[in-house]
């Protein structure tokens, strides 16, 4: 999945434009999926939360939007991602809700999101990017 470097490129190769625009050619970027929340949880104000899958040198998801639960007990499950967009291994990803406050969140190889301590009633905002196990 992965794009690799050309063989003739090292450590002090300085690469033409020609080059740069071939290996930027080779990236993707995957349509942006919306998970399928559980427990309590669902998508926050303004921009729900998505993911999305960013190809090229290393494989790589990117994790960004809202998330809210009235009701967020520690130890839950927030939802899962699907194979192909898991760490390779365990994260923990910061969460904000506003200038001075942070909570996190962990995702674990098996895909599960788990909320670790966060506030009942408010939006937590994330803007994460994680390899991905392929």
């Amino acid at each position: 999945m992965a794009t690799t470097l050309p063989s003739n490129w090292s450590a002090n190769h300085a690469p033409t434009a020609a080059e740069l625009e071939q290996l930027l050619a080779s990236v993707r970027v995957g349509a942006w999926q919306t998970p399928t929340y559980q427990n309590s949880w669902g998508p926050g104000g303004g921009t729900a939360l998505r993911f999305r899958l960013l190809g090229g040198i290393t494989d790589t998801v990117q994790l960004c939007g809202s998330i809210h639960s009235p009701n967020p007990f520690v130890g839950t499950t927030v939802f899962t991602l699907p194979v192909g967009f898991r760490p390779q291994g365990q994260q923990r990803i910061t969460m904000t809700r506003d200038v001075a406050t942070f909570d996190v969140v962990t995702i674990n190889t098996s895909g599960t999101v788990v909320n670790i301590n966060t506030t009942a009633g408010v939006d937590w905002f994330f803007n994460a990017f994680f390899q991905v196990d392929i």
